[in-house]
């Protein structure tokens, strides 16, 4: 690239076509210098990275040598001590110690006073008959051996047991009388959050939280949803995203209270139909799971308002999308969509759409209709040029997204 081209195009003294060369010698040169750039930081990254790694083994070798120096070091000094345990443990290693002491301490010519002297003069441990002629008691062994309380469980009188099919033992649950003086514990429980929890199936104490409002469940190894999540009837916010779920209850659908509801990251293959009766669903997130196709009673969720279907199966545009008349998100990126329908022009209230990664090659006219529409992703598919054009005159207000 020439300074002087640089100055003519300024000035605009280029021709039509050397000005189309010239623009795209610059649109090069600037990607070159921008994935310089993105280069230069990522390698800078990698070296704060491997620096951080290496000075980490570093410390955790010095603290080791350290915690080894100190260790071998109190060994040593309590060796020095010459400490020595000298506490019998049982009765009978009790008596074999009062009589080795007998022996040590009384010769043939001494007389038994004197015994008892040395022998109250020499023990600085506890003792437990330190006399000759005094018998040890063997009903004192409570002093030597001390005896394991076992407390017999029983619950108070003011509970009762509770039984639920998910339950592999009742539970205790506070039974109170009926007027309003005594408030129930659960009561006033309306979120509990556990997340990272290692979870394998949900624990039967949560359904004793009647007035449940939101339920987070996420970062788990849960597989399925038992049929008891409907008793959670107040439930508005349900997430139980990243877990291996393949298959979800049809009592989901008695959650009429539900607003939000994130399934993300899990396995799931099928949605039950039962889920059309979440008439208060707004926001439904079912990215990142193996579906092929969404029940046509879908339709029914008229409040829906955001609808993610990111990174699945689908390989044809669901035809209860077409009904969801209210919907002001729509992701379907990362699936194998050949073809748009024409009814895609009933969502008017669409603001944003991202059909990034797919097998388009055409876009129906009925798009160009979404005025709404303030950002468009199409990038990742084979749509003509001409027709991106015709597109961007179209919806002068929206961002579109195509990266070629």
């Amino acid at each position: 690239m020439k300074k002087e081209d640089f100055q003519k195009w300024i000035n605009e003294d280029l021709s039509e076509g050397e000005s189309e060369i010239f623009e795209k010698n610059m649109m090069e040169n600037l990607l070159e210098h921008r994935l310089q750039q993105e280069f230069k930081e990522r390698l800078q990254a990698r070296r704060v990275r491997r620096g951080y790694v290496k000075w980490g083994l570093i410390a955790l070798i010095v603290l080791s040598i350290i915690g080894i120096l100190i260790y071998v070091l109190n060994q040593k000094k309590t060796s020095d001590l010459g400490y020595q345990e000298t506490m019998p443990t049982n009765i009978q290693s009790s008596e074999m110690h009062i009589k080795n002491r007998e022996t040590a301490l009384k010769p043939d010519n001494m007389p038994i006073n004197t015994v008892k002297k040395v022998d109250k003069t020499v023990s600085t441990q506890p003792q437990i008959s330190t006399t000759i002629n005094e018998p040890f008691n063997i009903e004192n062994k409570s002093t030597l051996i001390e005896k394991p309380q076992v407390r017999k469980f029983s619950p108070p009188k003011d509970t009762e047991y509770i039984y639920l099919k998910s339950a592999s033992e009742p539970l205790l649950y506070p039974k109170y009388p009926t007027n309003n003086e005594v408030q129930d514990l659960y009561s006033d429980i309306i979120l509990k959050d556990l997340s990272k929890q290692k979870l394998t199936q949900l624990p039967p104490s949560v359904f004793l939280y009647k007035q449940l409002k939101t339920l987070i469940l996420n970062n788990n190894l849960l597989t399925n949803l038992p049929a008891e999540i409907s008793q959670l009837a107040f439930l508005e916010n349900l997430s139980v995203k990243n877990n291996k779920i393949e298959r979800l209850p049809i009592e989901l659908g008695q959650l009429k209270n539900l607003k939000i509801l994130d399934l993300s990251r899990n396995k799931v293959k099928e949605l039950p139909d039962e889920m059309r009766n979440l008439k208060d669903l707004q926001n439904l997130d079912l990215s990142t799971n193996r579906l092929t196709t969404i029940p046509f009673d879908f339709e029914e969720l008229n409040n829906l308002k955001t609808l993610n279907l990111r990174d699945n199966a689908l390989t044809i545009f669901p035809l209860c999308i077409e009904r969801m008349t209210n919907l002001t998100s729509l992701d379907l990126r990362f699936n194998r969509l050949t073809e748009l329908p024409e009814g895609i022009g009933n969502l008017m209230n669409l603001t944003s759409l991202d059909l990034g990664n797919n097998r388009l090659k055409s876009l129906p006219e009925a798009l160009f209709d979404l005025k709404k529409l303030k950002l468009l992703n199409l990038s990742g598919n084979d749509i003509p040029a001409s027709q991106m054009k015709e597109l961007e005159e179209a919806l002068p207000d929206c961002r579109i997204l195509d990266f070629r």
